[in-house]
Order: C-alpha cells, then structure tokens, then sequence
C-alpha cells in the first residue's frame, strides 16, 4: 500500500511538471529615463558631433540613480569612477590664485 501511493506521487509530480505550460521570457522593457530641456539638447548636440556618447549632465544623479549614459545600471556601477576621475584632474589643472606673502620689517 505504501508503495502504490509512493507511485501515484511520482506520477502527479512527472505529469505536472510535463504538462505545465511553458512560458519564455522575453525580457524586460527598458526604462525610459527622464529628460529635462538641458539634457535633451545636450543629447541634440552629441548626436550631430562626432563623439558618439552623450556628455554627462551638469547635475550628476544619485549613486544608487540610473546612470546618465542610458544604459540601465545604476550610476556608481556604470560612470560615476570616471566622472570622479575627470573632477579631480580638473581640481589638479585649476589652483586658486595665491595671495602674495608678507614680508617681516628688520
């Protein structure tokens, strides 16, 4: 008796499994990103220039926003290194004006 159930388990388990419908992914949709006026004419002018990518825009997005380049990651994952890298060599070329120094009476 112990055998005859342990067989109609077995059965119920292969005839669900193979007669489940089959469903195939297609892929998810991609997010459209948000454009504001500056950002769509940027993207105007990248698309007639030469360059190919679209210029980073003047406010960069959150770490965990999706990136500016559209490609869908996240922005720490995807530009954010080399937006950082592009601001410290900016910060390196530009030094504030020095003030000349004093000199001490005798």
């Amino acid at each position: 008796m112990y055998q005859f159930l342990l067989g109609q388990i077995r059965t119920r388990v292969v005839h669900t499994l193979f007669a489940a419908p089959m469903t195939i992914p297609i892929g998810r949709p991609r997010r459209r990103m948000r454009a504001d006026r500056a950002g769509v004419r940027r993207a105007g002018q990248a698309a007639t220039s030469s360059a190919g990518a679209a210029p980073p825009p003047a406010k960069r997005p959150g770490r965990n926003d999706p990136c500016w380049c559209g490609s869908g990651k996240k922005y720490k994952h995807c530009h954010m290194r080399e937006d950082m890298a592009a601001d410290r060599a900016s910060l390196v070329h530009t030094r504030p004006p020095q003030t000349p120094r004093r000199r001490r009476r005798r």
